[in-house]
């Protein structure tokens, strides 16, 4: 598997993690989502700069990792009304507080988990910053989310097991609040995004990485001086494909290729 399709984004940041949710008013037509942004090693930064790279589709690995995070580039279409000469402060800069999050399955159907009947719609907090619009283009920050937790993605994993599936499909719809410098509470538009779950299909087993015991026949990825492991991702098990000689220490499923990657 390939790296998935992209586009462009950029923004400011953010932590998150949380349950329920307080209500805003819905202002669609000034604060949105404009997609997920694509942070890219080595540096690994979420940037102001709409020209940076997004996604169309996530991807979680879940026997790599279980939770699946997000950078949310955020636009802000109010118009500036700060006048340094009035000495009139800038009021429609936009403060990030949280994001609420639904997530669904491919017919539309609202998870659900055995242990936590809410897991299929609650809030994330954390800290944002969207910027004022200073002329045709609207104002960028980035609110970083986790759309899949840790145990919303134990569940689903578990689910997968049950019916015997490799891979499944889960809609994540989300929309950020806050507040303006002006003291109006606002919450954006939804954005609606499919994020790919399954298991293994992002451990990659490079043929020079692979070696045969000759008395069972078992494939293992090993390191050898010969062969250069690639770059690890940001997040190993999410979006990216990772070298199973950087991960085959820590997790068995990068240690043999046919025992996971059926």
């Amino acid at each position: 598997m390939n790296r998935l399709i992209r586009l462009f984004v950029a923004g400011s940041v953010a932590l998150a993690a949380g349950v329920s949710a307080p209500g805003c008013v819905d202002n669609t037509e000034t604060l949105f989502i404009a997609g997920v942004q694509l942070a890219q090693p080595p540096q690994c930064l979420y940037k102001s700069d709409p020209t940076q790279p997004f996604l169309l589709l996530g991807t979680l690995d879940v026997l790599l990792r279980h939770g699946y995070q997000a950078g949310l580039l955020v636009g802000n279409q109010f118009t500036a009304r700060g006048a340094k000469q009035n000495l009139r402060a800038e009021s429609t800069r936009i403060t990030l507080r949280g994001a609420e999050v639904t997530l669904t399955d491919s017919t539309g159907a609202q998870l659900s988990c055995a242990s936590n009947a809410n897991c299929g719609s609650f809030t994330v907090y954390g800290t944002g910053f969207v910027d004022v619009s200073r002329s045709e283009d609207p104002g960028w920050g980035i609110f970083y989310a986790e759309l899949i937790p840790q145990g919303v993605g134990q569940s689903i994993q578990g689910n997968m097991t049950s019916h015997n599936a490799k891979s499944t499909t889960v809609i994540a719809s989300v929309k950020v609040f806050g507040e303006s410098l002006g003291g109006e509470e606002l919450t954006s538009s939804t954005l609606t995004f499919p994020i790919q779950v399954c298991e293994g299909c992002l451990i990659n087993f490079p043929l020079d990485a692979l070696s045969i015991d000759q008395n069972t026949g078992v494939q293992s990825c090993v390191i050898s001086t010969s062969s250069t492991p690639g770059q690890i991702p940001c997040q190993v098990g999410q979006d990216d494909l990772v070298d199973c000689r950087l991960c085959a220490g820590q997790t068995a499923a990068c240690q043999h290729p046919f025992v996971f990657n059926k």
